[in-house]
């Protein structure tokens, strides 16, 4: 959404649409799918003459499962209350007054991106190997070499 700046008051510039996400934007990240984003939340101008931008922004984005590797959904509610001092010549068009809100809105979205996000409850993950295991320390596990010595020691607990 491009917004002409010169319209901006104190009473500011309703930015509440739905807005969807193509693979331009999808390529540069590890987002598979981003439709249907709800943001409400205006743009206005503060009392120092500064460009604000405050919005809550929510919606699902499709990223890969940690463990399977297939499409999972991932909610996100985000919370945006910013100066825009630092506009990037992208983002603003000097000579027409405008700002594309679209690519401001894509910078604080990615930045919800978890770095790992799995469905599979604990029980269903394979946390084995080849050559490797997942260690829980907070688990005992007894390694199989000495479970026959352990068995004796039971046994001559049980005759004492």
């Amino acid at each position: 959404m491009i917004i002409d700046l010169k319209l901006i008051d104190e009473k500011g510039v309703d930015i509440s649409n739905t807005y969807s996400f193509d693979e331009e934007y999808l390529s540069k990240s590890q987002i598979k799918e981003l439709n249907n984003v709800e943001v409400n939340g205006r743009v206005y101008l503060s009392v120092t003459e500064e460009i604000i931008l405050d919005a809550t922004v929510k919606g699902k984005m499709t990223i890969l499962d940690a463990i399977t590797g297939e499409p999972v959904d991932y909610p996100f509610d985000i919370e945006i209350s910013s100066v825009l001092d630092d506009i990037s010549e992208e983002n603003y068009q000097k000579d027409a007054k405008r700002l594309d809100i679209k690519d401001i809105l894509w910078q604080n979205i990615v930045l919800e991106v978890p770095i790992s996000f799995t469905t599979k409850p604990d029980e269903e993950r394979n946390l084995t190997g080849e050559g490797w295991e997942f260690v829980d320390e907070g688990k005992e596990k007894i390694d199989p070499r000495l479970a026959p010595l352990l068995e004796r020691l039971e046994e001559e607990k049980g005759k004492e």
